[in-house]
């Protein structure tokens, strides 16, 4: 991790205006400094497919000329890791331990950041759209040449269990002090456990929130929080309190955001927000197409399609009546057409049979037979 060494001036929270005074500090650079208030969708934002095979995770790909095919990838060896476990100047960190620290990389735009430690800040330094979180796990990265890279989850106090990454972490902070070094844990590897699984983020140039504020610092700060469970916020609020006492920042309101009760006797370890400047901010997301509103009009709103199938059903009914009328129009004239064409054949033939039955008559040849054949004809 990024610590002061031993002969460096000491620092508080509570009057960070006199960072800027400090020796080769770059604290009182505006315009270059971490953290920001991120808000909604900016100018420069891309919608990207997520892909997870195995250990790796990535964004992408898409089919541009001036991007790589991948600009964000994960990856991971070992699901668990070696850290160990202390107290630095900003609160507790953990830093990994070799092999992991190899390991453990992302790439970003073509360059390795591979994995050094993760550090707690209480409430959340960075803001989305005005609002803190109960937390922030701030997880930092080295390229080869020195280039760092921090990737932040947002941690929201939420109805759930313990969670699982937080709480082996939060084991080894009884182990602190007294004199008896970093405590080593075996733990889930972070980008296991310790990362949303929307990986939509923010990325902009900052620098560390402490000092010395070391500046062209790649900042990727996730949408999606991470839930963990108010005893877990308070547990290590208290710890961040016992060990470093009068060096933290006392609030005299709750953060705008956290989860109530918050302990306003308990001091925060975030730095104040920075101005932006002229600075660009890339807003990475986990979709195909950016959201649109709602139409709020009757044929393009959210309930257009029932209008549709209402039109439909009308329509057809519609149809069905007029098929309807049609068949019993064409029955009724061409029922009485049939009847009267019967009526004149039946009429026909019985003057046929009468006229016969008088010339049988007349011969003598009349009788029962006759008579039997006629009837059993007009039955």
């Amino acid at each position: 991790m990024d610590e002061p060494g031993p002969d460096e001036p000491d620092w508080n929270y509570r009057d960070q205006e006199a960072w800027a005074e400090l020796p080769d500090s770059r604290c009182g650079r505006p315009g270059e400094q971490s953290p920001l208030d991120l808000r909604g969708f900016p100018e420069n934002s891309v919608w990207l497919p997520m892909e997870e095979v195995g250990h790796v995770v990535r964004l992408g790909p898409i089919n541009r000329t001036v991007w790589p095919r991948y600009p964000i990838v994960w990856n991971y060896t070992w699901p668990m890791v070696q850290v160990a476990l202390e107290d630095g100047s900003a609160g507790p960190q953990a830093q990994l331990l070799s092999p992991y620290n190899e390991s453990t990389r992302v790439t970003f735009f073509k360059t390795d950041y591979y994995l050094q430690g993760v550090r707690f800040a209480s409430p959340s330094e960075h803001q989305l759209d005005g609002v803190s979180y109960d937390m922030e796990a701030q997880y930092l990265h080295r390229a080869r040449d020195g280039q760092v890279l921090v990737a932040a989850a947002l941690l929201r106090v939420g109805l759930v269990p313990d969670n699982a990454f937080v709480e082996q972490l939060w084991a080894g902070l009884g182990r602190l002090g007294g004199g008896s070094g970093p405590a080593t844990l075996v733990v889930p590897n972070p980008f296991y456990s310790g990362l949303p699984a929307d990986r939509s983020l923010f990325a902009f140039n900052g620098s560390l929130t402490r000092p010395p504020c070391t500046t062209e610092v790649v900042w990727l700060v996730f949408r999606q929080p991470i839930l963990v469970s108010r005893r877990q916020r308070d547990d290590f609020r208290q710890r961040l309190q016992d060990s470093q006492g009068d060096r933290l920042r006392m609030e005299t309101t709750s953060p705008k955001g956290v989860i109530e009760p918050w302990n306003l006797s308990l001091g925060t370890n975030r730095r104040l927000l920075q101005p932006q400047g002229s600075r660009l901010v890339l807003s990475l997301n986990v979709t195909r197409a950016p959201p649109k509103p709602e139409p709020s009009d009757l044929f393009g709103g959210p309930d257009a399609w029932a209008y549709a199938a209402l039109g439909l059903l009308a329509a057809v009914v519609l149809l069905g009546s007029v098929l309807l009328v049609s068949c019993l129009c064409c029955r009724g004239c061409g029922g009485g057409l049939l009847r009267r064409k019967w009526g004149s054949r039946s009429r026909e033939l019985l003057s046929d049979a009468s006229t016969d039955a008088e010339e049988d008559e007349s011969d003598g040849r009349g009788g029962s037979d006759g008579s039997s054949s006629l009837l059993s004809g007009r039955r």
